[in-house]
């Protein structure tokens, strides 16, 4: 281990993870655990022969082999998931560089940890340079331990994580995993395939390839208690779109590179912004209202975090708001000025203030005081109802006399009647 091809390995390796090591924020439907687990499950996806094809004939075109590709295949569809642009990804390697070691028996296996950054204008093309140097680059080092590597970054991950990284890629050649080179060498035993399916799971994700004579097949283990087999279908036909995309679009940038099924796009695009509803024309919001108070007086109307309101308490005290502006204001065209936080309040004032027929300008309270100020010179307001974030007494952003301020919860108590409002 002193040799100087040790060293060199050693530097290379930690060059390449100098600085914070990122840590890959694929979403799942489950929260992940505190401790580690294994848990697992896979599901098995066999990708078209024209899809392989045209994958076949891209390699040669751009020199690069399979399991490059492959590998910049999931980092694009990881970077499409996240969003982020350094990442790390595992792959086991057979440690047998030297000659000698080629036909002896026994597990010599490394783990090879590949960084790559991502660009929003990187092109699928040029992601795949990047692949390709940084996995030549890994070859070219691969006597050092991974173990070791481990070792000298001193990580300080949670116990609910990998030590580097949380997805490995294994390429598997099917022809190299067959019995012998000759006939003779089972003659007599008859060789199949025998499918275990273990409920393990070593990492978040493993992305297992097979490359067979005209297709390509694909096993996903999954970690079972971060994510669930809808999501991991998911993602085969995402990859494969992806893929398809790339190859067909030479120049598009992986941000506006297209991975989402017809299906997706019309649920996103049609399903999720199809707000039509039907409603009585004649009628107003406050009509509307009222025959709700009637039909449901007693059940929830308006819910926050602490308190709700009935219809009939909503009712109610929204009447005490209309009687207000009425009473002190009459009846005019000019706008109310709202900078009340989202609460039970709010909607009360909002609802007393179209039944007094007047229209109101929400002013949002995390605004910057400047712009605040800009909002209630421009439109003029009269006067300003605040909640009990912002009282009266202390609100010098607002360029008023503290008189034309009131604070909502005044609002409630006033029981002037509003004749002819209601």
């Amino acid at each position: 281990f002193n040799s100087k091809f040790y060293k060199k390995a050693e530097s290379y390796w930690l060059e390449q993870f100098k600085g914070e090591l990122p840590v890959l924020e694929l979403l799942g439907y489950k929260t992940r655990p505190s401790v580690q687990t294994y848990n697992g499950n896979k599901i098995n996806y066999l990708f078209c022969e024209e899809l392989t094809s045209k994958i076949k004939i891209f390699l040669e075109e751009n020199d690069v082999t399979l399991f490059m590709t492959l590998m910049a295949g999931i980092k694009a569809l990881l970077y499409k998931y996240t969003n982020q642009k350094d990442l790390i990804v595992g792959t086991p390697i057979a440690g047998r560089e030297h000659p000698d070691l080629e036909d002896q028996i026994g597990l010599y296996l490394n783990t090879l940890a590949i960084r790559t950054g991502v660009e929003e204008l990187d092109t699928f093309r040029s992601l795949l340079e990047k692949e390709k140097e940084v996995l030549l680059g890994a070859y070219e080092h691969q006597l050092y331990p991974f173990d070791e590597l481990v070792g000298k970054l001193n990580l300080k991950r949670g116990a609910g994580r990998s030590a580097v990284f949380d997805v490995m890629v294994i390429l598997q050649n099917q022809n190299s995993l067959q019995l012998g080179n000759k006939v003779e060498d089972v003659e007599g035993i008859k060789v199949g395939r025998y499918d275990f399916h273990r409920k393990t799971s070593q990492f978040d994700i493993n992305y297992t390839f097979t490359e067979n004579k005209n297709s390509i097949d694909l096993i996903v283990e999954y970690n079972t208690d971060i994510y669930d087999g809808a999501l991991i279908n998911r993602m085969f036909l995402h990859f494969e779109n992806l893929i398809n995309n790339a190859i067909d679009q030479e120049d598009i940038t992986l941000k506006d590179l297209d991975y989402l099924t017809e299906g997706e796009k019309h649920q996103l695009l049609e399903t999720f912004n199809d707000t039509r509803t039907s409603y009585p024309r004649d009628k107003t919001i406050i009509d509307l209202f009222e025959e709700r108070v009637s039909e449901f007086p007693e059940h929830i109307a308006v819910k926050g975090h602490e308190t709700g309101l009935t219809y009939s308490q909503l009712d109610k005290a929204s009447d005490s708001v209309c009687s207000y502006l009425t009473g002190k204001h009459g009846i005019s065209n000019e706008p109310i000025g709202v900078l009340m936080e989202r609460t039970p309040g709010l909607i009360v004032t909002l609802l007393g203030i179209l039944k007094s027929g007047k229209s109101y300008i929400p002013i949002d309270p995390a605004l910057p005081p400047d712009r605040i100020s800009y909002i209630i010179r421009q439109s003029r307001t009269p006067l300003i109802i605040t909640d009990s974030s912002l009282p009266a007494g202390e609100s010098p952003l607002i360029p008023l006399d503290q008189s034309s301020v009131v604070n909502a919860e005044e609002l409630l108590d006033y029981e002037q009647p509003a004749p002819g409002i209601k």
